[in-house]
């Protein structure tokens, strides 16, 4: 970049990475972190973030640039000023969350007296430790007691030496004595020549606290990334806290006593989000899931509302022979009957035919709920037909033997990276969908990388680049040819559209019933502009989307104030959608007369009168999710409003039921025998909602502050050059994480190394 241009406002293309400093910074190769600057030619170590400090003349840790211009200068450094500032307070969240998890536990706590004895007991304990230290450092300084009145010194004296020694060196605070009481070993460690002796006790008492978790967990053969759980701190501050000479509870005592309470803990918190289905209705979600090795079938079901997602229960059916639509009528029937027909606006599955069948039996009995079809599946289901069609088939398999040839030999995996920055082809999902679109696009972006390592000197010298037939050629052949890549880029095109939109469906964060029916619609839109061959996949996309489609969906649309004052419409849609919206009512709504009454409500909706129609409302519908927004203007129409909010408020998909299914397997079977079903079903109902409340707290304490009230931007979803980003690297992790829960990860040093299972 040139000092003289503007300063960016988006992510350089191309870069490694979404940061605004790669305009001014190119990496250097086989040298990691460290990175070029473009203006002066300075090679700078330390990542990204030192380069920015150099442009931004920030000293302290890199010398500034000479050749760049003020604007920048000044620029760069409010960037980085609000990053920082942007992580003080990512941090003072954290611990606001932190707290929270504390304040929970104290409520929930049935020994409050005892353990106020107990910090007392600490506290004491501190203070006594405190007159200990003190009174060793005046013993040494004098040379031990005996040495006070020898050698011609009094007592009086040698007090005020023993003073000044003693101020001019650093005691333990009271803090750092609780540190002591925790771990034994810190009272025998010697920091006096240390100048700061807060700053050594701090860090001895993190590597000793380092050390006993990475053996607790690699005994265990537990994951490392469960260092991380809020629930591993909390149990760290409460051993601090308490000190030592308590026992640890007995197995009996987590499994009876302490199982007991959390679950009632966590009844409470699913009986306090209860409070809020009448007004804002549930969703609720289904999926049943098949283990190969020992075909165990359970079936997951979940209740979806705007304010948080709980789990309800898990239900195993192995034992079930027949399990066709008489059978999962009567387990919707019965699990409905448990939650409250009143409650529930939809059932969402999945799109099995029995399953399908059971709803709209379902729905013939329950006259005021919908079943609803997961719209994660049916595009997902829409993406493998485009896949089954020749001319896209050859493609994807031209993309799976370049992946399975790099991948399978370590040599060229390292080779890769050299000329792809460190970049990888297979792009670690947090969704199963859609996988053959993500590894395509990831082949695409790293064309110029992957071309380069096929034509070096040291592949072209290597026992692959020598090669006439095989694997190694024929991947060689695809990356330098320019037929590939042309169809890839193609396929993209017709890929891309529908992957954003399943990227919106595939989350529970916010309700997406409002969106869907745009979404799909732009979606094809796109594809339209684009794709030369667009009435074929139209037609691959309508099937689907017809078997998907529910009135529910038109409701969303037609009551959405983006797409109702915001959109045009054409003709076909204006009827569909309020046509879908008077059945909803119809369905939704017992009374006859108060049916009547939404319709003329309706209208004046439209029409923007009343409420609807004044300045404030008509820019609220821009800058508000579309069901508050109703709380706020739908006060002229009441009734109206009550089903507009329960409508706006739903979810669109059951792939949350879905997350890591290998969890309920793992615990079903691993306690089946041990537990009795009762103490099961509680394990289950606890584990799974301690999760969900995790997430939910934390997506509330570590989101930006105005999150919660970002309305959904289908502008945004669709001009974004990028529609995975943000999906694949989400920052909470899968709901469940027990894959691989009993299972060391290990390292290979093998040369081969097979995937061809994993495409």
């Amino acid at each position: 970049m040139s000092p003289r241009e503007d300063f960016p406002t988006k992510g350089l293309e191309g870069a490694p990475s979404n940061d605004i400093g790669w305009h001014f910074g190119s990496p250097v190769p086989n040298a990691k972190g460290n990175i070029a600057c473009k203006l002066c030619g300075k090679v700078v170590k330390g990542g990204i973030t030192r380069l920015k400090e150099h442009i931004a003349h920030k000293t302290g840790n890199v010398a500034p640039c000479p050749n760049v211009t003020g604007v920048i200068r000044e620029s760069m450094m409010n960037i980085l000023k609000e990053s920082n500032t942007k992580k003080i307070d990512k941090k003072r969240r954290k611990d606001e969350f932190l707290s929270q998890l504390r304040e929970e536990e104290d409520e929930h706590e049935e020994f409050i007296d005892e353990i106020s004895a107990i910090r007392q007991a600490t506290r004491e304990s501190t203070q006594s430790q405190q007159e200990w230290h003190r009174r060793e450092e005046f013993r040494r300084s004098t040379g031990g007691w005996d040495n006070i009145y020898e050698e011609g010194r009094s007592s009086h004296g040698s007090a005020r030496e023993y003073h000044r020694e003693r101020t001019s060196k650093s005691i333990p605070t009271e803090s750092e004595f609780t540190l002591r009481g925790a771990i034994p070993e810190l009272v025998r460690s010697k920091s006096s020549k240390q100048p700061k002796v807060n700053d050594s006790f701090l860090k001895s008492f993190r590597k000793k606290i380092g050390e006993a978790v990475s053996k607790f967990l690699i005994y265990e053969r537990l994951p490392f990334q469960l260092a991380s759980s809020p629930w591993l701190y909390n149990l760290i501050q409460v051993s601090t806290e308490v000190g030592q000479g308590v026992k640890l509870p007995t197995p009996y005592e987590v499994s009876d006593v302490y199982l007991e309470s959390e679950h009632q803990r966590v009844r409470d918190w699913v009986n306090g989000l209860k409070t809020h289905w009448k007004e804002l209705g549930a969703t609720l979600m289904c999926d049943g899931w098949t283990n190969s090795l020992n075909q165990m079938h359970i079936i997951n079901f979940l209740v979806y509302c705007s304010k948080g997602t709980v789990f309800w229960k898990s239900v195993d059916v192995s034992s079930v022979r027949s399990r066709d639509a008489e059978f999962y009528y009567s387990l919707l029937d019965s699990v409905v009957e448990e939650i409250g027909e009143n409650y529930i606006v939809q059932i969402v599955t999945d799109n099995e035919a029995a399953m399908k069948a059971a709803g709209k039996k379902l729905m013939l009995k329950r006259k005021h709920l919908y079943w609803t079809s997961c719209a994660a599946h049916c595009l997902d289901l829409c993406l493998e037909d485009i896949r089954k069609r020749p001319s896209v088939a050859k493609v994807l398999d031209e993309a799976k033997k370049v992946t399975c040839f790099i991948y399978n030999h370590i040599w060229t995996v390292d080779l890769m990276k050299k000329y792809t920055q460190g970049k990888q082809i297979l792009r670690p999902a947090l969704t199963r969908f859609a996988t053959h679109f993500i590894q395509l696009e990831e082949i695409t972006r790293q064309k110029q990388g992957l071309r380069e390592m096929f034509n070096s000197k040291e592949y072209k010298e290597s026992k692959w680049g020598q090669q006439k037939s095989g694997p190694a050629y024929e991947a060689k052949k695809i990356v330098l040819g320019k037929d590939f890549w042309k169809k890839a880029n193609d396929l993209i095109k017709v890929y891309e559209p529908l992957v954003k939109v399943l990227r919106l469906v595939d989350s529970d964060e916010k309700p997406t019933m409002g969106f869907i029916y745009e979404a799909v619609d732009r979606a094809k839109r796109a594809i339209q502009q684009e794709c030369r061959y667009f009435t074929e996949y139209e037609k691959i996309i309508d099937n689907r989307w017809n078997f998907m489609h529910s009135d529910l969906h038109s409701a969303g649309y037609f009551l959405n104030p983006q797409f109702q004052f915001g959109v045009e419409h054409s003709e076909n849609i204006l009827i569909e959608t309020l046509e879908g919206t008077r059945s909803v009512i119809e369905r939704l709504e017992p009374s006859l007369d108060i049916q009547v009454r939404m319709v003329n409500q309706l209208l004046l909706f439209r029409d923007k009168h009343e409420t609807f129609g004044t300045p404030q409302a008509q820019r609220a519908w821009k800058q508000m999710n579309p069901a508050e927004w109703w709380i706020i203007y739908g006060t002229c129409v009441p009734e109206l409003q009550k089903l507009a909010i329960k409508v706006l408020s739903q979810t669109t998909s059951a792939s949350n039921c879905e997350r890591n299914w290998s969890t309920f397997s793992y615990i079903h079977t691993k306690a089946r025998n041990r537990l009795k079903y009762k103490k099961l079903e509680k394990l289950v109902f606890t584990y799974y909602n301690m999760k969900l409340q995790i997430r939910h707290q934390k997506r509330m304490s570590t989101d930006d502050i105005n999150a919660s009230f970002n309305l959904i931007s289908l502008d945004y979803i669709f001009e974004d050059v990028d529609p995975l980003s943000e999906w694949l690297h989400e920052k909470e992790n899968p709901l469940l994480d027990g894959e691989n829960a009993g299972v060391l990860p290990v390292d290979t040093s093998d040369d081969e190394m097979d995937v061809n299972q994993s495409q």
